[in-house]
């Protein structure tokens, strides 16, 4: 189980990522989803550090993610791995948009594609 303070430390390295809007409890809310997702310390540390480098590859290149369709028009979705091993699967999704006009970058969602839930489902209530 992952400790509250990794919990905690892990929402201010995400939350303090400069040029990223995003709202506090959704971060929060998908942390504690990447826990359960994740339970031992290495592979919980391993992801978090994916889903950092998701958002600081997002931010130098906000056209990197897909474009999704149906109800999620003018939304993207960046695939990633958890692990960084080779034929790992991309297991990761971090959800944003990107406005042009204005140059900003709003994080919507993150964690695994599956576990707990799934996080277009998490990202559809928001």
């Amino acid at each position: 189980m992952i400790s509250n303070s990794k919990i905690a430390e892990t929402i201010a390295q995400i939350t303090t990522i400069s040029g990223i809007q995003h709202v506090p409890t959704d971060v929060i809310t998908d942390v504690i989803n990447l826990a359960n997702a994740f339970p031992n310390d290495f592979d919980f540390d391993s992801a978090a550090d994916n889903v950092i480098r998701s958002i600081i590859q997002i931010k130098r290149n906000p056209h990197i993610g897909g474009l999704l369709r149906d109800n999620y028009m003018g939304y993207r979705s960046f695939h990633y791995q958890s692990k960084r091993v080779n034929k790992h699967p991309a297991d990761m999704r971090t959800i944003y948009r990107y406005r042009e006009d204005n140059g900003v970058i709003y994080l919507h969602g993150f964690g695994h594609c599956h576990n707990p839930d799934s996080v277009y489902k998490r990202f559809q209530g928001r």
